[in-house]
């Protein structure tokens, strides 16, 4: 522990370590950019090596990723699809025991 003679000492070492850790706090964004940064230019030169290599393959694996992306595209907006049905029949079930509801209290009232 440290302690400060005056307010400028006790300032000038706030400051510094403040300093210290926005820089500390920009080396971490900065190491995490440049780390998926060469993930992705490895990956990219992988691939083309790959490609180069064994072109038919490449093409065949390029057809197979396509066609499981279309699949997971159709799956997800038939799931959407019968989701908003049956949120439309809770909501029409829903109006429509309201409606039973409402009546039900109107002929209560005329009978007493």
């Amino acid at each position: 522990m440290k302690l400060f003679k005056s307010f400028k000492d006790w300032r000038k070492y706030t400051l510094s370590s403040l300093y210290a850790v926005i820089k500390c706090l920009f080396k971490l964004f900065w190491s995490g950019l440049g780390g998926a940064i060469s993930c992705i230019v490895n990956s990219y030169t992988a691939v083309q090596a790959y490609s180069k290599r064994e072109s038919k393959a490449a093409l065949i694996t390029a057809l197979l990723l396509l066609a499981a992306f279309l699949c997971c595209i159709f799956i997800f907006v038939n799931e959407r699809a019968m989701r908003v049905r049956a949120e439309y029949q809770r909501d029409s079930i829903s109006l429509k025991l309201d409606s039973v509801t409402q009546n039900s209290v109107v002929y209560l009232d005329i009978i007493e």
